[in-house]
Parts: structure tokens; sequence; C-alpha cells
């Protein structure tokens, strides 16, 4: 159950990205588009699996569990933090900057 919970979360926060930015996708080509969606799904994993890694090292390395936790939270946070960055870099340089215009507009 839980799973598809987070299958329907997932594809409700890409659907509200799409929609979102729908103005902006309409204004990039084919190729960046693709290269945006290509980008979005590497990062995604990449995370997943580094978070994945992560916490299967901190629960077989690390018996207490408040310890295990304390730890947890920083590396999560950093590397959330990079593979955003990451990802806005690689999205700046696909589409030349036009997803970070709309971001400086908006505030």
């Amino acid at each position: 159950m839980s799973d598809n919970l987070s299958l329907i979360i997932i594809l409700g926060a890409i659907l509200y990205l799409i929609i979102k930015n729908k103005d902006t996708l309409k204004k990039l080509t084919v190729i960046q588009n693709i290269g945006v969606a290509i980008s979005f799904l590497v990062i995604i994993g990449a995370g997943a699996a580094f978070t994945f890694m992560a916490s299967n090292w901190l629960a077989v390395n690390v018996e207490n569990m408040i310890i295990r936790i304390l730890l947890a939270v920083p590396i999560i946070i950093v590397l959330l933090s990079v593979t955003l960055a990451v990802y806005f870099a690689a999205i700046n340089k696909i589409t030349n900057g036009a997803f970070a215009k709309g971001r400086k507009e908006e505030k």
C-alpha cells in the first residue's frame, strides 16, 4: 500500500511541476524538453540510490537508533543539497537559463 501511495505522490508532484512550468516548457525545443526529463529522472534515481546506500551503511554500522537518526538527517540534507545543485546546474545548461529566469521573476 505504501508503495502505491509513494508512486501516486511522485506522479502528482511531476504533474504539478509540468503544469506549473507549462509556459516555460513550451518555449523550449523538443531536445531541451527531453534533456530536462532525462536529467530529472537521473537525479531522482541517483538521489534515491545514494539515500538507500547511506541508510544501509548506517543500519549496518550504527546499532543505536537515536544516533542512527541523528546521523541520517544531516546525511539526507547533504545528499538533497548536492543532488539539487547538480540538477539546477544541468537544467540551466540544457535550457540556457530558461528556468532560472522564471524563478527570478517569481521572487
